[in-house]
């Protein structure tokens, strides 16, 4: 929650921080791209640590940072403050990603029933209950003295980055990289062009942020089956997602382009926001099946490799509507999310190998 809370707020206050602060919006979308780069690798570290030596402790020391940062963004004054203190909430708030999806891979696993896993509080509350009813009953030990105590494995630090490079995903976390920079391109300038041609107020550019948001609560809200094969039945929603990804993508570009009502660019935001979180959540989803023992590392190595491809793009997206225009900067967007679909046909023809391999290599 934190993590998204602290991006999203931002995204319509860019106008006016780049008056108070007196710097230019590409300036100000300077420090989005501070958001995403080298503090997102913090979840390679604390996720990883996470696995080996336990969440509490981990939860504690991010959230501390986080708080810092944002008592000393209410009084940032300059520029260069405002650059080093989002780089410090965004070390805090997104190691909370990569360790909440450990988390509730944690509390499903214990339950073990199969069945689609709750969200949010609701779903830690059933985990905790039926764990507790089954150490109850007997069919659980955790506090027998003879028990042997588990021992733990050293850190590894590299196991986001051996997961990217492994092969048995390398194709589908690219994929989601793509989709995520489509969707953070979007919402990164749209308080900007909102504002220049609409002439909205700052309250009004909030509201408009309202239709991404409900896009993405609703996608939250919709569960995959599960069942295998993994490939097939995870990933056979992505079709669809990125088809309305890219329809939204192109249609907002020329919408503003074209000075149509902004009812239409706002309701492809919407959609925008249903699409990329729905892909988001699939893909999630299934690196944390593939790799049920680093479900951490494996949810940060998305965040690694979905955040550094996002730097180039919200940085140098201003500048790139500035000299090729609103309507053809987003048809480039459309066509490279386009082609990144070949990305998901390599996935499901190669994927299922690779994970084979790896599973006769540990059975043996």
């Amino acid at each position: 929650m934190f993590s998204a809370f602290s991006s999203n707020i931002y995204f319509p206050a860019i106008p006016s921080i780049a008056n108070n602060l007196r710097v230019t919006p590409e300036s100000v979308n300077l420090t989005v791209t501070s958001y995403l780069i080298l503090p997102r690798l913090s979840p390679s570290i604390s996720g990883a640590i996470a696995d080996v030596h336990g969440r509490r402790v981990t939860y504690i020391i991010t959230f501390i940072i986080y708080l810092g940062a944002c008592i000393g963004l209410a009084e940032t004054k300059h520029f260069y403050q405002l650059v080093i203190l989002r780089c410090l909430q965004s070390t805090g708030s997104a190691s909370t990603i990569a360790i909440g999806a450990g988390v509730v891979e944690t509390l499903r696993s214990l339950v073990g029933n199969g069945s689609i896993p709750a969200k949010g509080l609701a779903g830690s509350l059933i985990a905790y209950i039926q764990c507790r009813r089954a150490v109850k009953a007997g069919s659980a030990d955790i506090s027998s003295p003879s028990s042997t105590p588990m021992t733990k494995m050293p850190v590894n630090i590299l196991g986001p980055l051996q997961i990217i490079l492994g092969m048995e995903v390398t194709y589908i976390v690219f994929f989601l990289a793509i989709a995520y920079t489509a969707w953070q391109v979007i919402i990164t300038v749209m308080s900007t062009l909102f504002k220049i041609t609409y002439d909205l107020t700052d309250l009004q550019i909030g509201i408009t942020f309202i239709s991404n948001e409900l896009g993405c609560i609703i996608a939250n809200y919709i569960g995959t089956p599960e069942d295998f094969p993994l490939e097939n039945i995870r990933l056979r929603a992505l079709w669809l997602w990125s088809g309305v990804q890219c329809a939204s993508v192109i249609v907002f570009g020329w919408t503003l382009q074209c000075h149509v009502h902004i009812a239409v660019p706002i309701i492809c935001t919407f959609f925008l926001g249903w699409a990329a979180t729905s892909v988001i959540s699939t893909v999630t989803t299934f690196m944390v099946d593939v790799f049920p023992d680093q479900n951490a590392s494996a949810t940060a190595a998305l965040n690694l490799v979905r955040c550094l491809m996002a730097v180039r793009a919200t940085a140098g997206a201003l500048p790139d509507i500035n000299s090729m225009g609103v309507g053809w900067t987003f048809t480039m967007i459309f066509f490279i999310k386009l082609s990144s679909l070949s990305l998901v046909v390599l996935q499901l023809r190669y994927g299922p190998k690779k994970r084979k391999i790896r599973e006769r290599e540990r059975e043996s």
